[in-house]
């Protein structure tokens, strides 16, 4: 007999005891009982060489499972239910031998997919009850429940960090008033912690001096108060959730910093607090758009700081009490108000040109004071100070022409600005001068610092504010005070720089306009600048954030139509215009979209709530993928091969940053890129 055919035989046997060690759950006993035979394939019991698979290849829906009540020993389990279904295996609080579940392996002793769910409800209150040789896999969506008072230190330190796992659910939900538990040094896919278990309030606490990684998302439930001793950094990859409870970030002398990279959401009862000496820090860093929504309270010496150069985008006013700092990227305030109370201090580099508040920012309980109020708009930072100043103050940046308030202006204003104004309200009695800072060439030009002036709107008239003290370079960047101010009110609170000279400051006297118009083939730019200014050349410039351009062509002093036909997708665009004198003017800045001659695009607003709009001009992709900010498929669109408008229904998404194309890339255009509040 030949050694092929001998070597067929071993591999047929190979495959047979591989077969024959694996033991699925078919349900035939019509319970959900482990310990009835009659539930699992061959109508015998798991042992302890068995490879136990829950999967809905001979139970096709949900599903749960119970252990029994003593122990048991397999070599692995694995959980995979078909998507969209649910698979629970649970063991009970009836046992509570310890352990009560040994999974020997080699490899994984535990895999948990997504929809399924292994809950540790072990009847013990001490041990190790699910001993675990190997590792526990927890992949994406798949969650394991510690709802046991026995420990889990064992079981986190056996966490998979495998590709896939990084949105692994891992939730605590012990059943006592209060539990230490395994945290510093770890790594975590989603952690989750719940009260439930302990009648709706529970006390977590954890102490040590490793760093921690929580690759997705930190929730605190309703009722879960958590106590921290740590030092370093607790870093939170996905978003953070905190229900009516307390996040103590201190409790002693030692310093941490929760680093939240994604949505933020704290609801109305919840707290975040310390009751140490050390220093607290909630650091909000992510690189892209990061919305904030914190209802509840931040309260004693906790830090607030805003770093990474992602956009933060506030859902909900935010009040603090201690301290703010901006260290890098925007926060956008036009749906939450920043109010700092009187004792809250602010940290900001005013040099720091994209790096502010990009909305309202309010100062309480300012008495004698100066305070530097870091706001701006369209990509950069346009600060205005505070100087001897008692009251509460709330200031705002516009990148807008003052003369749309007002074209009247009184003696010693000869001309003001046409690109910019600030609103400073406040209540009645406050005081202050008002110092506004200029750049070039973001502010115009100016020339000549004893003419410069910072006007006033009152009663519909751009009034002489004055220049009680200047400084800066003439043809660069500097700042210019106001006498001391008083008697604001709704119709005296708007600011502006201005020129008591004629032949100074141009700052500019017009501005440069730029209109767009998007064709089949290319975008059609026209443009219009103050003909008193002596142009030499123009630019188009081009940039993907708003902040950051370069210019893409240059254009003849006498041309002011041009069709450009632009590579990239969309982008941000604006026209700059050298004078003879070497003076640059900046036009408004558009946001345009490259022209699709067949494809898919958004019709109106690409910012939405409830209903998206889309304007089919010929495609036909059938199917159209939605994909979240982490590139993620969220979910699939039928749309058929219907033209003209669609609508499409994303109510149901979570606030965030979103894609959608074609399903096979074909007849699509370009990828879609849309925000969901």
């Amino acid at each position: 007999m030949s050694h092929l055919f001998y070597f067929i035989l071993f591999v047929g046997f190979l495959a047979h005891q591989t077969a024959f060690s694996q033991k699925k759950w078919d349900g035939g006993g019509g319970s959900n009982l482990w310990s009835n035979a009659s539930n699992w394939t061959g109508n015998t019991l798991p042992t302890a060489t068995d490879d136990v698979v829950f999967d809905n290849s001979l139970l096709a829906g949900n599903y749960t499972v119970v252990l029994p009540s003593s122990a048991v020993t397999v070599k692995s389990i694995t959980i995979t239910p078909n998507p969209g279904r649910t698979i629970d295996v649970t063991l009970p609080s009836s046992n509570t031998a310890v352990p009560g579940l040994t999974a020997n392996g080699p490899g994984y002793g535990l895999t948990i997919n997504s929809g399924g769910t292994f809950r540790n409800s072990s009847g013990s209150s001490s041990g190790n009850t699910v001993r675990v040789t190997d590792s526990i896999k927890i992949n994406n969506d798949g969650k394991y429940i510690h709802n046991s008072a026995s420990a889990h230190t064992s079981n986190v330190q056996v966490l998979s960090l495998a590709s896939g796992t990084e949105r692994g659910i891992l939730e605590l939900d012990i059943p006592t008033a209060s539990s230490t538990i395994s945290f510093s040094g770890r790594t975590f896919g989603k952690l989750v912690l719940r009260s439930t278990a302990a009648g709706g309030t529970c006390n977590y606490t954890a102490a040590g001096t490793n760093r921690v990684m929580i690759r997705n998302g930190l929730d605190l439930g309703a009722g879960v108060t958590f106590n921290l001793n740590c030092s370093d950094t607790i870093f939170v990859g996905g978003d953070f959730i905190q229900d009516a409870g307390t996040l103590n970030l201190g409790n002693s002398t030692r310093s941490v910093v929760l680093s939240l990279q994604q949505t933020i959401t704290q609801n109305t009862g919840a707290t975040i607090t310390e009751t140490g000496s050390g220093v607290q820090t909630v650091l909000i860093n992510g690189s892209g758009l990061q919305l904030v929504t914190m209802r509840g309270t931040i309260a004693n010496q906790v830090g607030i700081v805003k770093d990474g150069g992602g956009l933060a985008l506030l859902k909900a006013p935010l009040t603090l009490s201690y301290r703010f700092s901006l260290k890098s990227g925007r926060v956008v305030t036009s749906q939450g108000l920043i109010t700092l109370t009187a004792a809250c201090t602010l940290t900001a580099d005013s040099l720091a040109d994209q790096t502010f508040i990009d909305g309202p920012l309010k100062k309480d309980g300012l008495v004698n004071q100066s305070f530097l109020f870091p706001v701006g708009k369209s990509g950069t930072m346009r600060w205005m100070q505070m100087q001897n100043a008692t009251g509460n103050f709330t200031v705002e940046y516009f990148r807008a022409d003052p003369h749309t308030l007002s074209n009247g202006h009184g003696t010693g204003v000869h001309h003001f600005s046409q690109v910019e104004y600030w609103d400073v309200t406040t209540s009645a009695g406050a005081t202050s001068k008002i110092k506004l800072s200029f750049v070039l060439p973001g502010s115009g030009m100016v020339t000549n610092l004893s003419s410069l002036r910072v006007a006033r709107l009152i009663n519909g008239t751009w009034e002489d504010a004055g220049n009680s003290n200047v400084a800066g370079t003439p043809g660069s960047d500097g700042w210019v005070s106001s006498n001391a101010a008083s008697g604001f009110s709704a119709s005296s609170k708007s600011f502006a720089l201005a020129s008591a000279s004629g032949q100074e400051n141009p700052l500019p006297i017009s501005s440069l306009q730029l209109k767009a118009e998007v064709r089949e083939q290319a975008i059609r730019f026209s443009w219009k600048a103050n003909p008193d200014i002596n142009i030499s050349k123009f630019y188009l410039q081009l940039s993907d954030d708003g902040t950051k351009f370069s210019e893409v062509q240059a254009i003849d002093r006498t041309t002011h139509i041009l069709n450009y036909s632009p590579v990239k997708a969309d982008g941000y665009y604006r026209m700059v215009a050298i004078s003879d004198e070497h003076h640059e003017y900046t036009s408004n800045v558009l946001y345009l979209r490259k022209p699709i001659t067949n494809g898919i695009s958004i019709l109106g607003s690409n910012v939405v709530s409830c209903q998206l709009l889309l304007n089919n001009k010929g495609s036909r992709p059938g199917m159209v993928q939605l994909f979240d900010a982490s590139g993620r498929n969220v979910k699939v669109f039928r749309i058929g091969s219907s033209f003209g408008v669609i609508s499409l229904n994303v109510s149901d998404l979570k606030a965030g940053c979103y894609y959608l194309k074609s399903k096979d890339n074909s007849d699509f255009g370009n990828t879609l890129k849309f925000i969901k509040l």
